[in-house]
């Protein structure tokens, strides 16, 4: 019986001893444990307090930046104001000009109308002159026309000298040599001369109209539906006694159909 009681002991002193040591196995994991979490209680805490201290200087930053804009808008308050009042008086100023531009139109509207007017009235006296002058012309002409028209020249020679043209249309009063191809004038006054179908290349204000051996300016003409000949015609004052004729060059050529014309206006 008392050796049963004292296995009973022995058995419950190793229990014990067993138990002991596991239950400080337990503690010292369970430190372990405490001290890592703290460990990483300390770590989060000096990161939130780092990030709490750029919070702060974010606010610090924030707070000058809107000091900055409110020192800001209230210039621009004050400059709005400024600019307020100068476009107020730019505005007053405005409207006295407007005021004073439309007395200064309404002036030289008057003065505009009244120099139409007189324009008018030129241009009235001026054309009943130029109708007197053109109704004396038709009725001289009328009474001794001066007009010549002469053609039938060859167009397989070019004529540097001067262009001969052997048929005679029209010569009156006779004035044409068909020899020398020389139209003497007959009267002084504004002649038309006029040549036909010849092949214009670039006259330039130029024309084939020679007189007393000077070239004439001024020519003009429309090409005709080929595109091959053209028209030259000019306007130009000439005295009794000088010499016309036309003659080839560089920029004009005369063909087998030209008509070297012209007349007293």
């Amino acid at each position: 019986m008392s050796g049963n009681i004292l296995h009973v002991i022995l058995g419950f002193i190793v229990i014990k001893a067993t138990s002991v040591q596991i239950s400080q196995a337990v503690d010292s994991q369970l430190l372990t444990f405490l001290l890592n979490e703290m460990s990483n209680y300390r770590t989060s805490s000096l990161a939130m307090e780092n990030e709490i201290n750029e919070l702060k200087a974010a606010i610090a930053t924030l707070t000058s930046h809107n000091n900055q804009l409110q020192g800001l808008v209230t210039s621009l308050n004050s400059q709005c104001r400024d600019c307020e009042q100068h476009l107020l008086s730019n505005v007053s100023k405005l409207n006295s000009d407007i005021q004073t531009i439309a007395r200064a139109t309404n002036t030289s509207v008057l003065y505009v109308v009244r120099k139409h007017e007189v324009f008018e009235e030129h241009i009235e006296k001026l054309l009943a002159n130029q109708s007197k002058d053109f109704k004396t012309q038709i009725q001289n002409f009328s009474t001794h026309p001066v007009i010549f028209s002469v053609h039938g020249s060859a167009g397989d020679k070019l004529q540097f000298s001067g262009i001969k043209f052997p048929q005679v249309s029209i010569d009156t009063p006779p004035n044409y040599n068909v020899a020398t191809g020389v139209y003497t004038v007959p009267e002084d006054g504004y002649y038309t001369l006029r040549i036909t179908d010849g092949i214009l290349r670039s006259l330039k204000n130029l024309s084939p109209f020679m007189v007393d051996g000077h070239r004439q300016t001024g020519c003009y003409g429309l090409d005709q539906t080929n595109n091959a000949f053209s028209v030259c015609q000019i306007y130009v004052y000439l005295r009794a006694g000088q010499r016309v004729w036309t003659q080839d060059s560089l920029e004009f050529i005369h063909t087998n159909t030209t008509v070297f014309s012209g007349w007293k206006m």
